[in-house]
């Protein structure tokens, strides 16, 4: 997958003054940046990148003409309105050993859809550790010929060995199952009210008394 690029610019008002100028608040963090750095990233542009790249994006970055390699780490969202709020990136160089979450991307849905199979997924994404250059931008699993009962864990994933994965190899990705039959539908018939007389023993006393 090709590496986005994105531009920036540093960043001196306040981040509800840049969001109304349609930009979108960063700070950028990593080796010569200690501190952190705020900057700040057309918003539309960036909402692009991450559509298309995803919100883990491996990323080249531009400030002012300087360019520097690394990865968005966090994306904060409104509450709401899901928009974008801030986002941080982290920047390191390519053959730096670092800790990066990978996404998992499922290829085939639409074929076990057709079937009636449902994918149970349990794992989205996963934390690997290793040089930044060898460590994928995502894993893809392809579902198209799988079966209920059938299911992927993470050494199914084809990650290189060198690399450390965060998490046991033989935690379940994805299982596979027959969708559910839905309920038959009953008619309704509804209530029906009985109304019941009730005769007391006076009553009955008078019947008698009256023959």
């Amino acid at each position: 997958m090709a590496i986005a690029t994105l531009t920036a610019q540093d960043r001196s008002s306040t981040a509800k003054q840049v969001r109304n100028e349609g930009f979108t608040p960063a700070v950028v963090y990593g080796f010569g940046y200690e501190e952190g750095r705020p900057i700040q990233f057309n918003s539309s542009k960036l909402l692009a990148t991450i559509k298309k790249h995803g919100a883990n994006a491996r990323l080249n970055v531009e400030i002012n003409g300087e360019s520097e390699y690394g990865a968005i780490k966090e994306v904060q969202l409104h509450p709401v309105t899901n928009e974008i709020r801030h986002i941080d990136i982290q920047v390191f160089n390519r053959d730096d050993v670092v800790r990066l979450t990978v996404p998992i991307r499922f290829v085939g849905m639409e074929e076990l859809v057709a079937k009636r199979y449902v994918a149970a997924t349990l794992i989205s994404e996963i934390d690997i550790t290793g040089p930044a250059i060898e460590i994928p931008q995502s894993l893809t699993v392809d579902l198209t010929e799988k079966e209920p009962g059938e299911s992927v864990t993470i050494a199914d994933l084809g990650i290189d060995e060198e690399l450390r994965v965060e998490a046991e190899l033989t935690d379940t990705v994805v299982t596979i199952t027959e969708a559910e039959e839905e309920p038959e539908e009953t008619e309704d018939v509804g209530e029906v009210d009985v109304e019941v007389e009730l005769v007391s023993d006076s009553d009955e006393e008078t019947e008698e008394d009256e023959e």
